[in-house]
């Protein structure tokens, strides 16, 4: 129930956020961006290692969606790059529509996932995320395939937030291509939010 009750305030907070986005771009149509010093201040308030919990969702056996959660850590060492490690690829797995990629993903192990990052907003301290594909081997059909993960970049929904001192973020994984195809084995986008206090 506790855990319920997190992912539930978490997503809300997720939700409150993409509003602030939509509000702020609407009001300075003519924004020419942050300054170089202004990206500095910015960096300088999120800057670090941190460990946290990553929410995300999938649907159970009778197709009821179900949310779940993992401890995880991330870290933010210049103002273009962070770096989530040990992202568990095999998350996915319940969200593959089928079954025999299903089981081959399960078994994929962590990887450490590099985004680039753009701040765009000072108050509060606001970047988008722009994940790098994650690549890994998976055996199915009775043979190996290359299998691809991309994210959503440059997109308002693909962000982090410092908000009461506290960092909040979404990534988006869209698509699955196997062996260098786009395949139509994710059954729809998954956003994955991250919350944790700074250290």
């Amino acid at each position: 129930m506790r855990n319920l009750k997190f992912i539930s305030l978490m997503m809300g907070c997720l939700a409150a956020v993409c509003l602030t986005f939509t509000s702020c771009n609407d009001d300075d149509d003519d924004n020419k961006g942050l300054t170089p010093e202004q990206v500095e201040t910015a960096f300088n308030a999120v800057r670090g290692d941190y460990n946290g919990i990553m929410l995300y969702a999938h649907k159970d056996s009778n197709g009821k969606q179900v949310n779940d959660s993992t401890n995880i850590a991330w870290s933010i060492q210049t103002d273009s790059v962070m770096t989530i490690y040990n992202f568990p690829v095999a998350s996915l797995a319940k969200n593959v529509t089928d079954s025999t990629v299903s089981k081959a993903i399960a078994t994929a192990k962590p990887q450490n996932l590099k985004c680039y990052i753009g701040f765009i907003n000072m108050s509060p301290v606001t970047f988008l995320i722009n994940p790098i594909s994650v690549e890994f081997t998976a055996n199915y059909g009775g043979k190996d395939h290359k299998i691809q993960v991309p994210f959503y970049v440059n997109n308002y929904y693909s962000f982090g937030q410092r908000t009461n001192g506290r960092i909040v973020m979404q990534i988006i994984a869209a698509d699955i291509y196997s062996d260098g195809v786009r395949t139509s084995y994710l059954s729809g986008a998954v956003p994955y939010g991250f919350s944790v206090a700074k250290k």
